[in-house]
């Protein structure tokens, strides 16, 4: 996977060519969605958080994406890092006026995929196949090339951690 590094560990990003169920049905009895993830930052010992994006998946009306993550190595994570916080942060992307940074609202992607109107319409869960992975829905037309750095955004600004 890609790697970002960041004020702790490295965030891995990976792109998976099939849709979720597609997926699922694919893994052998002794691997998990949580193991495929944790493969692909195997040869990255920094890494802290991974993410991956898969297809449409065409049986879901509407039809969506999803994206998934895990945190690898809760260690590599800044002091109070909270899940909580950090999902509700990337949430609120696009759902209240002004809430996308400039420098991503500027973009012509986030007005031609409804970002800027909607936002990412995520609600983040635990996967039922895997409860040690975290995931949401995605509209369709969301492409990495406007999730990709909403995430590395939300990251970078360390709103997400919990205060003593």
């Amino acid at each position: 996977p890609d790697t970002h590094n960041n004020n702790f560990g490295d965030i891995g990003v990976a792109g998976v060519l099939v849709d979720l169920p597609t997926l699922i049905e694919r893994l052998t009895p002794e691997q998990t969605l949580a193991s495929i993830l944790d493969d692909l930052g195997q040869e990255k010992p920094d890494l802290a958080i991974v993410f991956a994006m898969t297809s449409v998946d065409k049986s879901k009306k509407p039809k969506k994406k999803s994206i998934l993550y895990r945190i690898v190595d809760p260690n590599l994570l800044p002091p109070g890092f909270s899940i909580e916080k950090f999902e509700a942060a990337l949430t609120s992307l696009g759902e209240e006026t002004n809430s996308l940074p400039p420098h991503l609202a500027e973009n012509p992607l986030y007005h031609a995929q409804g970002i800027i109107e909607h936002g990412f319409r995520l609600q983040f869960s635990y996967h039922p196949h895997d409860i040690t992975l975290r995931f949401s829905y995605l509209p369709k037309v969301v492409t990495r090339k406007t999730m990709l750095p909403a995430l590395l955004h939300v990251l970078q600004a360390s709103t997400f951690t919990t205060t003593a």
